[in-house]
């Protein structure tokens, strides 16, 4: 008689019998960019003005920059930094470096030397890939040995090292274990708020990340995207990924000017493009808006910061119903508000992107409902692994569920209409507290932008010794338009809450300070006040 165990055995053997030999395998960033490679290898996968790379030339330089990095050493735990603009240098090097097991760190150049040494420290890069036009800059970066500077398209070779001289060597085909849940890159938040983060996302994320927004996007393989942010921020990598991944082909900007945007597009038959909106502010002044062939644009992402809406309507009206908006962190969370919806909803930014799950909550960490104001946490399977090196701010970063599941906090307050699409109130960190009520700048700024003679405006809080905090409006004048204060100032309060109305107006000459995303930096708008006054008494 067999006995319990006997039976269990022999129910194994028989499941291991029949069970099928394949098993099913997750697919990643690395493996399907070999696979473009070598599979229709010639079809063409970034240009650059005249210059073309196919999906088999540029694997070819990826595995030269992979086989390189591991020659010296760099590989799995390794960090690599970088400082290039868009270019087919800039792409080898950081999916080499991706390929060799190592995670690319690329650095945004509107730094000053000092903060991207601490940035380097921060994330223990070992060598430094410095652009041409950063050259300069790069030098000034301390914390790197002799030799560890390499070069990006640059031939002096007293200063560092050519690309070409580093990748030279044999390049034989390779297996690798390689491990989807490795750090892949390290991207640093913009640093309006605060001390810059590294924002750790792995092959596995990264992935995610391309079919979730590939999804969002409509991108197929007929996709050619207008890449016209520079490397170091998110939004580059938001439609470069999903591009790369579904066999696209991606036309790389080494910097933006509106009138190369509309020969990009007229040139290359640009289908999809990622653009701030001072960039889509800009495209619009153009004189070559009328005189350039936009008509093939599926789909124009607006992000890194609120649309106006009178920008929104100038560019539908100019390029058609191509225009989606979107919010979202660098962490991994956001929605998207399709072209048509925006007409049905205005002012939102949509539903959550597929794959994402968003809630309201208090301060007190319970979910608020529909209609009321809070934070906005959300979780996907394309968030980020964690903040390098800050245990502490992965903590703080977390909500957590009645049901024990984790969400992002976002740090950005909002709230959800009834049928579930997120407007976005303010930051948190931006928020004013006024006379014990709280006054969120992005209502205020809308009013102040809906005046004639306004081209921009951004508000932040000022001390005040009544109320605790007063707005303070800094603007931008449209150009030939006479602006006056005192009079903005007035129009302003008779259209605000008696809560909400502004203490003062500030004249900007110029534009406001804006981050690479086209954020504004209100700390530095803050910094302004602090030195210009006091805190103040008095009326509102």
């Amino acid at each position: 008689m067999l006995t319990i165990l006997q039976i269990r055995s022999s129910r194994l053997v028989d499941e291991h019998e029949v069970r099928s030999p394949i098993e099913p395998a997750a697919p990643t960033l690395n493996g399907i960019l070999a696979s473009h490679a070598r599979f229709g290898g010639d079809r063409p996968a970034f240009l650059a003005g005249d210059e073309l790379r196919t999906w088999r030339e540029i694997d070819a330089e990826i595995e030269a920059v992979a086989q390189a990095l591991e020659r010296r050493g760099v590989g799995k735990g390794a960090t690599v930094a970088m400082l290039a603009p868009n270019s087919f240098a800039a792409i080898a090097i950081m999916f080499g470096t991706a390929r060799s097991g190592a995670a690319i760190v690329p650095l945004s150049p509107l730094l000053q030397p000092e903060v991207l040494t601490r940035l380097v420290a921060d994330a223990g890069a070992k060598l430094f890939f410095i652009g041409a036009p950063y050259q300069s800059l790069g030098e000034k970066v301390e914390g790197f040995a002799d030799g560890a500077r390499i070069s990006v398209g640059f031939s002096d070779a007293d200063k560092a090292t050519p690309l070409e001289a580093f990748v030279a060597g044999p390049v034989e085909p390779k297996a690798r274990d390689y491990d989807p849940q490795n750090p892949y890159c390290i991207i640093y938040s913009s640093g309006t708020t605060g001390v810059p983060k590294g924002i750790v996302h792995t092959d596995f994320t990264r992935m995610q990340m391309a079919l979730l927004l590939g999804i969002e996007f409509n991108m197929d393989s007929t996709a050619i995207t207008i890449l016209a942010t520079p490397p170091f921020t998110n939004g580059t990598w938001m439609t470069m990924i999903p591009t790369m991944a579904t066999g696209g082909s991606c036309v790389l900007m080494p910097s933006f000017t509106p009138e190369g945007f509309l020969e990009a597009v007229e040139r290359h038959r640009g289908t999809h493009v990622f653009l701030v909106p001072t960039q889509i502010r800009a495209i619009l002044e153009s004189p070559e808006i009328d005189r350039r062939d936009i008509s093939s644009l599926r789909r124009v992402i607006s992000a890194g910061a609120a649309l106006p809406m009178a920008l929104r309507e100038r560019f539908v009206a100019r390029a058609g119903p191509c225009l989606m908006e979107l919010y979202g962190v660098t962490e991994g969370v956001g929605t998207t508000i399709k072209p048509l919806e925006t007409l049905r909803k205005p002012g939102s930014v949509g539903l959550p992107a597929f794959g994402t799950e968003l809630k309201i909550v208090a301060d007190d960490g319970r979910e608020v409902p529909n209609g009321e104001v809070g934070e906005i946490v959300g979780r996907t399977s394309a968030v980020m692994r964690g903040y390098h090196n800050r245990p502490e701010a992965d903590r703080d970063a977390t909500w957590w569920a009645p049901d024990g599941l984790p969400y992002l906090r976002t740090g950005d307050m909002g709230r959800l209409d009834a049928d579930g699409y997120l407007y976005i109130v303010d930051r948190k960190k931006d928020m004013i507290l006024s006379g014990g009520l709280n006054v969120y700048p992005s209502d205020i700024e809308s009013i102040v932008q809906g005046h004639s003679a306004v081209r921009d405006a951004s508000v932040v809080g000022l001390p005040h010794e009544k109320w605790g905090e007063v707005p303070v409006a800094f603007v931008v004048a449209r150009k030939d338009s006479a602006l006056d204060p005192d009079a903005l100032l007035a129009w302003c309060n008779e259209r605000l809450s008696k809560h909400q109305r502004l203490h003062r107006i500030v004249v900007v000459e110029g534009d406001l300070p804006r981050n690479a995303l086209g954020k504004v930096l209100k700390n530095e708008l803050r910094a302004r006040l602090e030195t210009s006054a006091a805190p103040v008494g008095g009326p509102r």
